[in-house]
């Protein structure tokens, strides 16, 4: 393991004072320990959950398969859409949820999203409607890796980014099916549950639907406020990640080609976001997304 020294603490302030006018945008110091995976690969990185996790884990499962099946409202509101809608334009219109998968996300929070995720992929099929759903997270807390080779290299100022990313393929967009009980019971793993910066998860949720054939493209943040990433803050000012986050939002919104919303879990989403719904209680998160979606769904043309 890398010791830290003490004595850089003062050095680190200064150079962060005196070198914010002249900072790069915002970058990565390394992307050498970022993994984007397929879910079902998930073990390789986290191992087997401790007992007290796994006991905690199996309480709040329960609970989520009690609970699964869609609502006589949500059914309704399936109708609904599929009355208003042409059946072409279904067929041209994909939806992307991005899922904070962070550490203030543990508890309650993460398994309604797992089921609200679990709604739209159930129902949403059904209508032709293409869905793909990712999460974003951090390998390790406090940077990990990369961290430590910022350290191993001499703590060289303006660093950026020092976290490992972890993107997660939960479903991919042309694959119909409805989430596994095991794919769920991996979406809830509170060990997965660490640091989350959005502005580069959205980066490549947007990538990602960009290479989708469907003219319309619908991408939703499901999240529970601002990016946070101890080991980048620490070394860069207090507003990097936020920052970078705006600037993604922005850039999305003026390129057109998305149709860019967020829901918040309990808590605001970031007020950039083109604002779309807020679940102040998390129990209400599944009906307040699937609204969110069939009201996209009705008043969204496709792309020309």
């Amino acid at each position: 393991m890398v010791e830290e020294d003490p004595r850089s603490l003062f050095q680190d302030l200064f150079r962060r004072v005196t070198k914010r006018s002249a900072q790069r945008p915002y970058h990565a110091f390394t992307t050498a320990f970022d993994r984007e995976i397929q879910a079902d690969r998930l073990g390789e990185i986290l191992g087997t959950l401790k007992v007290e996790e796994a006991a905690t884990l199996d309480d709040g499962w329960r609970r989520l398969l009690s609970d699964r099946a869609p609502s006589s409202v949500a059914l309704e509101t399936i109708d609904r859409v599929r009355t208003a809608s042409s059946a072409q334009d279904l067929s041209e219109t994909t939806v992307m949820l991005l899922l904070d998968q962070s550490g203030s996300m543990r508890g309650d929070k993460i398994f309604h999203v797992a089921r609200a995720a679990d709604l739209i992929q159930s129902l949403l099929p059904g209508l032709g409607v293409k869905v793909e759903v990712l999460g974003f997270t951090t390998s390790t807390w406090q940077g990990g890796k990369s961290r430590f080779e910022w350290i191993r290299r001499g703590r060289p100022a303006d660093p950026g980014r020092l976290s490992d990313l972890l993107h997660i393929v939960h479903r991919e967009g042309d694959d119909p099916r409805p989430f596994a009980e095991d794919e769920l019971r991996r979406m809830v793993r509170s060990d997965l549950l660490k640091e989350n910066l959005d502005g580069e998860a959205l980066l490549w949720a947007a990538r990602r639907i960009r290479q989708r054939p469907e003219p319309r493209k619908i991408l939703i943040v499901v999240s529970d406020g601002a990016p946070a990433d101890d080991a980048t803050l620490s070394a860069n000012p207090p507003d990097y990640l936020v920052k970078h986050l705006e600037l993604v939002i922005d850039d999305i919104i003026a390129a057109g080609d998305i149709t860019l919303t967020a829901v918040g879990v309990g808590d605001d989403i970031w007020p950039n976001y083109p604002y779309g719904a807020k679940a102040q209680d998390p129990v209400r998160l599944s009906d307040e997304l699937l609204a969110l979606v069939a009201r996209l769904l009705v008043t969204s043309a496709p792309a020309a």
